[in-house]
């Protein structure tokens, strides 16, 4: 049976490179299988990394599993990890399971959702776990037989715990890649398209560019004008070699809204590459 779930936000063409058909990274590894109320999900590979609690704001680290490969690399990019999962990694085809541990391995509960009621907000009981902490990688089996409400799963983990290290933190406005991406902001206005085609990276830019060959110009420009902020704080950005990530806060027309933006050094100028848009809830 299939995962049911859809996006909430549609994935633009740039974040293709979240996920691959297979397991993406030999550093990581997941072998087994996920079932629950019918959906079974083989399980292929794994991401871990630092997070919170979906209990509260306690840290853990999270391991992700899914049917499809991680890309490890693009996925440590970003400061909210979980969201770009659920929002730009999980698909009507691809399903991710989440565990939480303690930093040492030990078990503390499960999330997941492939569908109207067939899902867990934080389940804890009835999980057998040899999972160890090794390094910096977690390893062993997480296992539950019968959950009693139709849950099982037996899934062997060899995977190594992502850094929380973005870099060198620029301070409160985010120094030269908060104003190129304050800069860009302004731009969507779509007042100075010229200015605003030079605020972008050359990736950009081609896709852009290919976005007009295919008279979809307007289409792609108002991709980029989804839900961005009215009012803009930047409150830090990150700079390591010739990335940089900017974390920001505002208002739209509807709501309070935090982003986190990734740009690039080119040829001295940073530049906007990509970016994800929460709302707000509390």
């Amino acid at each position: 049976m299939p995962i049911t779930r859809g996006s909430t936000l549609a994935a633009c063409c740039w974040l293709a490179a979240l996920a691959t058909a297979g397991a993406a990274d030999d550093s990581s590894s997941a072998l087994g299988y996920f079932e629950s109320h019918g959906t079974r999900l083989p399980i292929t590979d794994s991401y871990a990394f630092p997070g919170t609690s979906s209990l509260g704001e306690e840290g853990v680290v999270v391991v992700a599993v899914s049917n499809a490969g991680f890309v490890q690399s693009e996925l440590d990019q970003y400061w909210d990890r979980r969201y770009v999962l659920d929002n730009f990694f999980e698909d009507d085809e691809t399903g991710v399971v989440y565990f939480e541990l303690d930093p040492d391995g030990r078990y503390r509960g499960l999330s997941y959702y492939f569908g109207p009621g067939d899902g867990c907000g934080y389940c804890s009981g009835g999980v057998e776990s040899s999972v160890k902490r090794v390094g910096d990688r977690f390893v062993g089996t997480l296992r539950q037989s019968d959950s009693g409400d139709g849950r099982s799963f037996e899934i062997t983990i060899d995977v190594p715990v992502s850094s929380s290290d973005y870099g060198a933190p620029q301070g409160e406005g985010g120094g030269a890649p908060g104003t190129t991406y304050l800069a860009y902001n302004a731009a969507l206005d779509g007042s100075e398209a010229a200015a605003l085609r030079e605020l972008v990276s050359a990736e950009r830019r081609a896709t852009w560019a290919e976005a007009e060959s295919e008279g979809q110009a307007e289409r792609f420009l108002a991709y980029l004008r989804e839900g961005h902020p009215q009012t803009i704080r930047v409150v830090q950005a990150y700079v390591r070699g010739e990335r940089a990530l900017v974390l920001y806060e505002g208002e739209n027309a509807y709501s309070k809204i935090r982003g986190e933006a990734l740009l690039v050094l080119e040829d001295g100028v940073w530049r906007f590459e990509e970016e994800t848009i929460q709302t707000v809830l509390h």
